[in-house]
């Protein structure tokens, strides 16, 4: 009976471990309830299915997990999909479609699945040279949702993928009126053969369908750009997806003829709901996708690609020029990737209540301060070269343009004219001209050198005007500073120099940022002596690309980390920086932008631009666009400038545009300052009627009143009102000229002509 007694021990064993698992199985995170108490959180039952069979969370399945005095946060445990309360008008913002309208998705297979799910992905086999890669997401692939924890704030817990071999660890958090979401890098884990390219995480976020109501994708193309909900695209089948501060030069990008990306925000409106979402972490290895309705749904969206690995050329014969493609292999792009959602009041919910509050985020995050104008006057910038070079029968020819005394004399005449917030910045003075790059001391001796151009900083701080100087350490072709290609310049991932191509023939090196930041540094002390007020830094805040220089190179981050660096050095050694149409990392160190662009690509699918970039920046750092004589549409691009807040700019030459007509780099349309001098100066007094006292002002509206009639709003209630139309517009006591303006302040109308 001895076999009795061990199978009935066996039994008991059995059932112990069966209870065991059976426990482990049923146990749940306990989320709170709406009143701080708590209950379980069970499986969700599914809602009925959409097209190709694919389901969305049941409202059931979702418990509290966190709230603010704005926003309340609740946790779908069975799916990993959360949605989030505004108190302050009960909108709904979900982490997937809108369940309303899920019957009419349009769409099967496996783009259904992907609508629901809370990750899509893409992924290749590494040990196979003819794998290609495989898109899929976590619903498709059935993964499931393990180690659900509360923190502070919000939820954590691991999308755990078996058939593609990922642990992704995703943590969602909200704080004041902003819910986050957080890749960490450092947890994510990769099981199998396969390597991930890139993730998406949440990209169907608030989601919605065509709708007759007011609504768009807000892109960051350009200043900004709409997608209209209204715009009938049955035959436009396109998407946008850019990079964020543009291409990696060390890997393979599509062609693209748009705008750089310098802003790494997007957002959406659906009548009196929106959002603004900023990329808080990891924005130089993103890109921006949006979808508009009838492309691969009928829902509009817009996300963010976080990318971990990227194809690239690799070179075997470069003489022979043979090479082939290939994905990088083992480590990833290590950073954290996290995305902000800042959910909008119904009062805000437009473009520019979008804007608004990157500008907080701006000045919170990275630490912009307010605008204190130094003058009662609007600033006045103005820009001249030195010199430049074109090529001759045997050698270049050295161009002279101005020299440092014509330099003062184009000052000297704009004060007397009543120009006298006046904002020098002098190129092209370093020896060889503005075509020479890398290396720019000592001063060149045909315009003036060290002493003559002292005496006109001199000269022009006497009038309480600033000069500052255009350097351009991120291409090198003097050899300056002891710079050699092979060892200081930036490197692929096969070990092939970057080059840029010069159309004097040349192939110009990119330095590699590290050796950039020495040669920086190294010039300090001689700017110093100078006595300028700070440098026009072109090459740095744009084109940041990953450096494989085995001494100086570093990740794409790291690179927009050294550039931050850089501009700081420079404004704690010499007092000021400007920059050029920059990648907004690198705005915490920065005074004044030039050629900030104010339009968008003009792709099929967009509506229209929108001044967004303006609106953030108005009040926190001055900024341009083109320079007032090198427009084609002379009036348009005023009226532009007017509306956007943008100061004006000439950039001038005390030699006949004439004389310019071959060298390399500076091509003015019309520079000649004794041809310009009477009209710049008419043209100034408009802008300084506008804006001598609204300079720290911040733009706090935008609007379309009609067709091509924009107006702006600023603090204090100043409003300028904007008719690009070829007929006048009236409302009631105001009266627009066409192709004019009018300014509204305290009630009284000045339109101008």
């Amino acid at each position: 009976m001895r076999w009795i007694w061990r199978y009935k021990k066996w039994l008991g064993y059995t059932a112990a471990i069966l209870l065991v698992i059976v426990f482990i199985s049923q146990a749940k995170i306990t989320f709170r309830d709406s009143e701080g108490g708590a209950e379980a959180a069970g499986a969700a039952s599914a809602q009925p299915s959409g097209e190709g069979g694919a389901v969305l969370p049941d409202a059931g399945g979702f418990q509290l997990a966190a709230e603010t005095e704005t926003l309340r946060l609740k946790f779908h445990e069975a799916t990993g999909h959360f949605m989030v309360e505004d108190k302050r008008n009960g909108h709904i913002f979900r982490s997937y479609p809108d369940p309303e309208e899920w019957e009419q998705a349009g769409v099967g297979g496996a783009w259904a699945s992907h609508l629901v799910s809370p990750l899509m992905y893409q992924h290749i086999d590494m040990s196979n040279p003819n794998a290609n890669p495989k898109e899929s997401s976590f619903t498709r692939d059935e993964g499931k949702v393990e180690n659900v924890q509360l923190i502070d704030g919000g939820v954590e817990f691991v999308f755990d993928v078996p058939s593609a071999g990922f642990k992704i660890p995703v943590s969602i958090r909200v704080e004041d009126d902003y819910v986050e979401t957080s890749v960490q890098d450092e947890e994510l884990v990769e099981t199998g053969k396969d390597q991930l390219l890139w993730l998406r995480a949440y990209p169907f976020f608030s989601a919605v369908q065509a709708r007759e109501e007011d609504g768009y994708l807000f892109i960051p193309d350009g200043s900004g750009a709409l997608v209209s909900f209204q715009d009938k695209r049955s035959t436009i089948k396109q998407m946008y997806q850019e990079r964020v501060y543009g291409a990696d030069g060390s890997f393979i990008s599509s062609p693209s003829s748009r705008n750089n990306v310098v802003m790494p925000v997007y957002g959406m409106k659906a009548g009196d709901q929106a959002f603004i979402a900023v990329i808080h972490e990891g924005a130089p290895y993103s890109d921006i996708i949006a979808s508009p309705a009838g492309v691969l749904s009928n829902y509009h969206w817009i996300g963010t690609q976080q990318n971990y690995r990227m194809r690239y050329t690799q070179v075997t014969n470069e003489s022979a020029n043979r090479s082939f493609e290939t994905y990088t292999k083992g480590e990833r792009f290590r950073d954290d990737r996290v995305t902000r959602y800042y959910l909008l009041d119904e009062k805000q919910a437009d473009y520019a209540g979008m804007a608004s509050k990157y500008r907080e985020y701006l000045v919170k995050e990275q630490e912009l301060k307010r605008l204190t104008p130094d003058h009662q006057d609007a600033p006045f910038f103005l820009t001249m070269l030195g010199a430049d070079r074109e090529k001759g029968v045997f050698t270049d020819r050295y161009i002279q343009a101005t020299t440092a005394s014509g330099a003062m004399q184009i000052v000297q005449e704009l004060y007397g004219l009543g120009v006298q917030n006046i904002k020098v910045t002098y190129l092209g003075w370093q020896k060889g001209g503005y075509s020479a790059l890398g290396g720019y001391l000592p001063v060149d001796e045909r315009i003036g050198g060290a002493k003559g151009l002292k005496h006109f900083v001199d000269y022009a701080h006497s009038l309480d005007i600033p000069v500052y100087l255009e350097v351009n350490y991120g291409m090198n072709n003097t050899k300056v500073n002891g710079f050699r290609p092979r060892h200081h310049g930036v490197r692929d991932l096969s070990g092939t120099l970057m080059r840029f191509s010069h159309q004097s023939g040349d192939d110009i090196t990119m330095v590699s940022r590290t050796f950039m930041v020495d040669s920086i540094q190294d010039d300090m002390a001689d700017f110093a002596k100078l006595g300028i007020d700070g440098l026009l830094m072109e090459g740095i805040g744009r084109f940041i690309s990953t450096d494989y220089n085995s001494r100086y190179g570093g990740t794409r981050s790291e690179a927009a980390h050294v550039d931050q660096q850089a501009l700081q050095t420079v404004r704690d050694q010499i007092g000021g920086v400007q920059l050029r149409n920059p990648g907004f990392y690198a705005l915490s160190s920065v005074q004044h932008i030039y050629d900030l662009v104010d339009d968008y690509s003009y792709d099929l699918f967009s509506s229209r631009a929108v001044p967004f970039a303006q609106i953030a920046l108005h009040g926190l750092v001055t900024y341009t666009s083109t320079p007032e004589n090198g427009r084609s549409q002379y009036r348009m691009d005023f009226l532009k400038d007017i509306e956007h807040g943008a100061y004006p700019s000439f950039d001038f030459t005390m030699t006949e545009t004439s004389n310019l007509g071959g060298v390399y780099w500076y091509a003015p349309v019309s520079s000649h300052f004794q041809d310009w001098k009477v009209e710049a100066v008419e043209q100034y007094q408009r802008y300084n009627e506008v804006f001598a006292d609204i300079q720290d002002r911040f733009i706090i509206g935008h609007r379309q009143i009609k067709s091509g009639v924009m107006e702006t709003e600023y603090e204090g209630g100043t409003r300028v009102i904007v008719n690009y139309n070829d007929e006048a517009y009236e409302s009631g006591n105001i009266q627009v000229p066409a192709m004019d303006y009018a300014v509204i302040k305290g009630g009284k109308v000045n339109a101008q002509k």
